[in-house]
């Protein structure tokens, strides 16, 4: 009986370290991944737009694209 129930336990054990795995690691780590990707894409289109209205590499001093609380995404650009 008491070994019926310790492998209940360590089940109950191995499953619970499995969605603490997924949950406070691999879910965190795959919003960074898309918060990252958001950002590139938006600096990628917004030099493109720039690229397309004449301004060259020299007109511009930088170009910063940033993630701010509320799900804004702001780029800077320096001129």
């Amino acid at each position: 009986m008491k070994d019926m129930e310790a492998r209940k336990t360590k089940k109950k054990l191995k499953i619970f370290y499995i969605i603490f795995f997924t949950i406070f690691l691999i879910l965190p780590l795959g919003i960074y991944v898309y918060f990252q990707y958001q950002l590139n894409s938006l600096e990628k289109e917004t030099l493109n737009h720039l690229y397309n209205h004449g301004y060259r590499d020299i007109d511009l001093k930088e170009v910063d694209t940033t993630f701010q609380f509320g799900s804004r995404f702001v780029t800077k650009i320096i001129f």
